[in-house]
């Protein structure tokens, strides 16, 4: 069962009134990243580095959600059932995307910085041997590319379409270096 990385978002977002700031002015060239830039996963992984017990605790439970998910399939086509549309099945494909590109993004700098084998303790203790952050990258674009091909995203209920293309815009903004111009 994935569990919920709110907090781990939380903490790697900017406030609303930072971030209404900053859309008043001109993006930045792509890619830049809008969610969680450079600055901010270099906060994270000093943060895993010093052992801050609250990250420590996010982190572990964003991957031993992360490995769990390189085991599932994407999710399928849920079928619009009543009122609520797809309105859950569209939340957790969002959930599922970003634990797998926050994991991606969080084990490349280490991998980049100092190899795998200089991993915090919260992430070396729940990654199987041979499981890299190209592992998780390719899980999270195969569950975009699955909500791509359903058959609606069920306009009529806008709540539904909006978690979708959240969801999708999160795992373009992080795992854009990892895709193909497939």
């Amino acid at each position: 069962m994935v569990q919920w990385v709110g907090p781990l978002v939380v903490a790697c977002i900017m406030p609303i009134s930072v971030r209404c700031s900053i859309a008043m002015r001109a993006l930045p060239p792509h890619p830049g990243r809008i969610i969680v830039d450079d600055a901010r996963l270099t906060a994270i992984v000093d943060a895993l580095k010093a052992s801050d017990p609250v990250i420590n605790l996010h982190c572990n439970t964003t991957f031993t959600s992360a490995v769990e998910l390189l085991n599932t399939s994407p999710l399928p086509w849920p079928g619009i059932h009543g009122d609520g549309g797809i309105l859950g099945a569209a939340r957790d494909i969002e959930l599922r995307i970003q634990t797998l590109a926050l994991s991606a993004r969080i084990l490349a700098v280490f991998e980049e910085l100092d190899g795998t084998d200089a991993l915090p303790a919260c992430i070396d203790r729940v990654i199987p041997h041979g499981v890299n952050s190209t592992s998780f990258a390719t899980r999270g674009i195969a569950e975009m590319l699955n909500a791509g091909t359903f058959p609606t995203w069920n306009p009529g209920h806008q709540l539904d379409v909006a978690e979708l293309t959240q969801g999708i815009g999160f795992g373009y903004d992080q795992l854009w270096l990892y895709m193909s111009d497939e």
